[in-house]
């Protein structure tokens, strides 16, 4: 249902348990990275994949539940990128996403 809506809002999506996300980012960003990652399935995998994919100081928003007390993710790699913004709402992240101010 999230990949129709999705599409029919003419984004472009990747599926964490069927694409390579890395190599089809690597393709698309010249190598810097992805802008904005969305990451809304709260699958624990898909959230290690967006720090691995995102660009320094690019933004990530992550508003999926996971269902569990703990993931792990790189957080070296997550600080060294500059992508750490708390989101306090979705209309927080929305504003984050399109660019304006918060």
């Amino acid at each position: 249902m999230r990949f129709l809506v999705a599409h029919g809002l003419g984004l472009q999506t990747l599926n964490a348990e069927t694409d390579d996300i890395a190599g089809a980012i690597r393709g698309i960003g010249e190598g810097y990275g992805a802008d904005v990652v969305v990451e809304a399935s709260g699958s624990g995998a898909a959230i290690g994949n967006a720090v691995r994919i995102v660009r320094r100081a690019g933004r990530i928003t992550v508003s999926g539940i996971t269902g569990r007390k703990e993931i792990w993710i790189d957080w070296d790699a997550l600080t060294a990128k500059e992508a750490i913004r708390p989101v306090f709402s979705f209309d927080w992240a929305g504003k984050m996403l399109d660019g304006g101010e918060t």
